[in-house]
């Protein structure tokens, strides 16, 4: 079960939310160690889905940011699982990772509950691309190897994106130099699509050698 702030009326989700126990339940510190504060990955701007991180660094990964609640009985569910696990943690170093306790800047509005998780590209653009297994709940992973399914797909996405931006940045600087700053997004939505950018590009510029190179 989610933790959700918009429907207190389910008395289900109520008793969940209301779990607590006499302790707090925290990381293991060698994976709470692992994660980056909110201002190494950049500034937020705007709000999901269409936000963007203004990114303040260069080492080439993507964001994930995890939203809990210390109240969250299916926050406290989903740390015990990773603590118990091993397969978020060795992702972990793959990606500029954050971890939001307490706060709601980074939710998409009209999804209040918790525990949620966005993934952005190196580049700072929304992976829409991965969601939960439920449709009400697409910020929503419960257990360890949901989430660690999920970060293993956005680092796909994220590098097939890297790399079509790369292959089309000649083709960009020499077709439409005055739009090059447009094409990180657009490799990330082609890669999100499962598309191939550097094809497309190729038939609307006209370039038969690139197009035979495919």
């Amino acid at each position: 079960a989610v933790c959700s702030m918009l429907a207190p009326w389910v008395l289900y989700v109520a008793l969940t939310c209301l779990w607590s126990g006499a302790r707090a339940i925290e990381f293991l510190p060698e994976i709470q160690n692992l994660f980056v504060s909110q201002e190494a990955v950049g500034s937020l701007n705007g709000v999901w889905p269409k936000s963007t991180i203004k990114r303040s660094d260069t080492n080439s990964k993507p964001v994930m940011v995890l939203v809990t609640q210390p109240w969250c009985g299916a926050c406290k569910n989903l740390k015990m699982s990773i603590n118990a696990g091993t397969q978020f943690k060795s992702l972990m170093s793959s990606f500029n990772m954050v971890h939001v306790e307490g706060g709601n800047e980074w939710q998409e509005e009209g999804h209040g509950y918790v525990p949620q998780t966005y993934f952005y590209s190196r580049t700072g653009y929304p992976l829409t691309s991965i969601k939960g297994a439920n449709s009400k709940y697409e910020h929503f992973f419960g257990e360890e190897s949901q989430l660690a399914g999920a970060m293993r797909k956005a680092l796909e996405v994220d590098q097939n994106a890297a790399e079509m931006q790369i292959k089309a940045k000649p083709l960009y600087e020499q077709h439409n130099p005055a739009k090059l700053s447009e094409l990180p997004r657009l490799a990330v939505a082609y890669a999100m699509k499962k598309k191939d950018l550097l094809k497309d590009l190729a038939r609307k510029y006209g370039e038969p050698q690139v197009k035979d190179e495919l």
